[in-house]
């Protein structure tokens, strides 16, 4: 029989190895981990100098050659002469701070002014030198190689800029890059030099090295490590193992060099290695003593607690905690009875939550439902007698009237068109308030909305007095991937209001390009900036509020129900951009906003956008059925039509329009959409499903419906075409003549 084991031994000898080998793993890997985390951070870090002090370099060299290049293109547009260049040319240096100096050459080489002013230096003959030579045979910005400078006695590159009348010349100056390279020598481990092409030594973070313009001896296998493309390798340099990172520089041809020395890296990783076995084997040993004295004790309990735990989870609440007179563990007792209980509260509360959110979420979605159809009724009910209206003035206007006669026609026509743009402005602010102003991206043409600018505002602009600038950057391409309706519906309030508010300068329209989060969109910023009455401080903070106007007196000059700019900044905001506004009060006032186009077309696509009727064409053949319940507008819409030579028939409903279409012959039916007894949608169907002679018949809807969607919707149903009320002339010309044909 054998002998029961005690359980301690048992403990022990299965503990003992379960520590003992994972902690024994864990040394070695912990080793391994950190030898290899060294190694990384090295060679990150390696990059990291590298690239920063290299983009330094060429940030500089590109400032520098910038400079010059801005000076030479001042001096070829004629905005500096001959008695303020040394000024410019003392502020460059004042402001570079990476010139030796700069010195201005006539077309034959001769210096004719610098800066530091040397009289010696004035008339130098430099006509045979490659600065001189190269800038004007190649007729751009050239850098020459490093070399020691006869005039000042330093290292140096010069930077030679071509313009009209000769060369810039200017010396940069190695001593400050210098000063920059040996900033990084305090890093530990760490060394940084710049090799010209030929490996000459120009700067090092030991400045001895550079001073003494010693070739590097490991110069060849920089230069051949630098044509590669991973840049770095592990050399031996004075019998320690160094990396190396190589960067050209290929501006000026020199050559980045950073070294790290592996042993002042690893040392400390060894140590640490090593203190940390010997804390796991310590540790081992301790656990294996102290883990039996709690083990036994701590498993009961923990196994009870589970049982509660589980309980718990299974929704039952009757708990049998156990007890073992332990501080600690009485607490984790107290503490699970009272979570237990608030978990049995908050499940309650929650039920009642979820009730009473299902409620108020009915009740926001009846909301929802009633001010929708309360906006589509009310835009139906408003623009049906706006309709009657605008079209009789219309018909009026087209009738014998004297002069004085015409203007009142016109300016109630002006006003009936003033009161549609309010509608639909009350109407787009409460779409937008909703979330039911869609964007609809289609490629369009820059070009094409600052056509529309230019035609709708530039008459009014120029009858003011005032010039009307439109200026697009050349480099943002004119086809784009965004919502020109939207786009121009900002750019027309904005430039609305610069009209409505400037007397006398000129508005400015500016579009440039901004930098892209990521290549499938494109970011423009547009400017519309005027010279008129500008807005006080005080006004700007709520400027883009609905219904606020900078005029709130009774002695108000201009018109408007403050619904522009605020429906500009959720445009813009929906379009994914920002919009902010300077101004100051008779200084004028500029507007910002910047909009994300989508992936620019390619060069051979075109902007999606329908063909332009001309409205001048003989109807007098056409026959047109009008179905409208309306009585005004049957009469509008007659007069319109017999104006232009058309007999039209007119019907009160769809279902006298189909039997109408059933006895007689007709080219093309306008149809209202509500209606008694048959509606138009009804009434299309019926059209298209009929299968008769007249099913494809052009059937054009002509409603107050001129809600968001609501013309897909009825092209969706079958209509042939779609006309909002209240009805233009122009408009309902343009969309018989599109259709006459077909």
């Amino acid at each position: 029989m054998v002998k029961p084991r005690s359980l301690k031994y048992i403990f022990y000898r299965n503990l003992g190895p379960a520590l003992a080998v994972p902690l024994l793993l864990m040394s070695l890997f912990t080793i391994f981990t950190a030898y290899q985390n060294a190694r990384t951070q090295m060679v990150a870090n390696s990059k990291r100098v590298s690239t920063l002090l290299s983009n330094t370099i060429k940030t500089s060299l590109q400032d520098s050659e910038n400079r010059i290049t801005a000076l030479a293109k001042l001096l070829d547009d004629g905005k500096i002469n001959s008695t303020n260049l040394p000024f410019v040319l003392g502020q460059i240096l004042k402001s570079h701070g990476s010139f030796l100096d700069i010195r201005v050459l006539n077309d034959n080489g001769i210096v004719w002014a610098m800066s530091p002013h040397d009289e010696d230096a004035i008339g130098l003959d430099m006509s045979r030198t490659p600065q001189f030579f190269d800038a004007k045979k190649h007729g751009v910005a050239m850098w020459s190689k490093a070399y020691i400078s006869a005039y000042m006695n330093q290292p140096t590159a010069s930077i030679s800029v071509p313009f009209s009348g000769g060369v810039i010349v200017a010396n940069y100056d190695f001593v400050k890059l210098r000063i920059s390279v040996g900033a990084l020598a305090p890093e530990k481990g760490l060394t940084v030099a710049i090799l010209d092409g030929a490996g000459t030594i120009l700067a090092n973070s030991d400045s001895g090295k550079a001073l003494r313009r010693e070739r590097d001896s490991n110069a060849d296998e920089y230069l051949a490590l630098s044509k590669k493309s991973e840049r770095l390798a592990m050399f031996v340099i004075d019998g320690h193992e160094e990396l190396i990172t190589v960067t050209p520089i290929s501006v000026t041809g020199w050559t980045l060099v950073v070294a790290q020395d592996m042993q002042l890296v690893m040392d400390p990783v060894y140590r640490l290695a090593y203190t940390y076995s010997g804390f796991a084997i310590v540790f081992m040993l301790l656990g294996i003593a102290l883990a039996y004295h709690f083990l036994s004790r701590v498993f009961s309990y923990f196994q009870k607690l589970i049982v509660n735990i589980r309980r718990v989870s299974d929704g039952s609440y009757q708990l049998d905690l156990p007890h073992e007179g332990i501080r600690e563990m009485e607490e984790v007792e107290e503490n699970f009875y009272r979570m237990s209980q608030h978990i049995r509260t908050r499940e309650v509360h929650i039920v009642e939550l979820n009730e009473e959110l299902q409620f108020r979420l009915g009740e926001a979605e009846t909301a929802s439902r009633a001010k929708s159809e309360f906006l589509a009724n009310m835009s139906h009910e408003l623009r049906t007698p706006l309709n009657g209206a605008l079209g009789m003035l219309q018909l009026l206007q087209m009738c014998d009237l004297n002069s004085e006669q015409k203007d009142y026609a016109e300016i109630a026509i002006r006003s009936c068109k003033n009161l549609t743009d309010l509608l639909n402005d009350i109407l787009d602010l409460s779409r937008i308030e909703a979330n039911r102003m869609p964007i609809i991206l289609e490629r369009f043409h820059l070009s094409d909305i600052y056509t529309s600018l230019e035609e709708i505002f530039g008459l009014a602009a120029r009858e003011k007095g005032v010039d009307l600038i439109l200026e697009v950057s050349p480099e943002i391409p004119d086809a784009q991937l965004g919502d020109p309706v939207r786009i121009k519906q900002i750019l027309f309030n904005l430039v609305g209001n610069a009209v409505k508010f400037t007397s006398e300068g000129s508005i400015v329209v500016e579009a440039y390009p901004l930098p892209s989060k990521d290549l499938d969109s494109y970011r423009v910023l547009f400017s519309v900036s005027d010279t008129g009455l500008g807005i006080e401080d005080s006004q700007l903070e709520n400027i883009f509020e609905p219904f606020t106007q900078t005029e709130a007196s009774f002695t108000r000059r201009f018109g408007g129900a403050g619904l522009g700019l605020s429906i500009v900044k959720r445009l813009v905001e929906l379009m994914g951009g920002k919009i902010s506004i300077a101004s100051s009060l008779g200084g004028g006032t500029v507007v910002y906003f910047c909009l994300t186009f989508g992936p620019v077309p390619g060069q051979d696509e075109k902007a999606s956008v329908l063909a332009e009727v001309d409205i001048e064409g003989d109807l007098s053949a056409v026959r047109v059925l009008v179905a409208e319940d309306e009585q005004i507008n049957q009469m509008l819409i007659e007069g319109l039509l017999i104006k232009q030579g058309i007999h039209p028939v007119c019907v009160k409903d769809g279902q006298e329009a189909i039997a109408m279409l059933e006895s007689n012959s007709f080219d093309m039916v306008l149809m209202d959409v509500q209606m008694p007894v048959m509606d138009g949608m009804s009434a299309i169907k019926l059209i298209r499903a009929s299968g008769k002679p007249y099913a494809n018949l052009p059937v054009i809807a002509l409603t107050a419906y001129a809600m968001g969607g609501d013309k897909e919707k009825f092209l969706e149903a079958g209509f042939s075409g779609y006309i909002s009320k209240p009805l233009e002339f122009e408009d309902l010309l343009r969309v018989l003549l599109q259709h006459r044909s077909q």
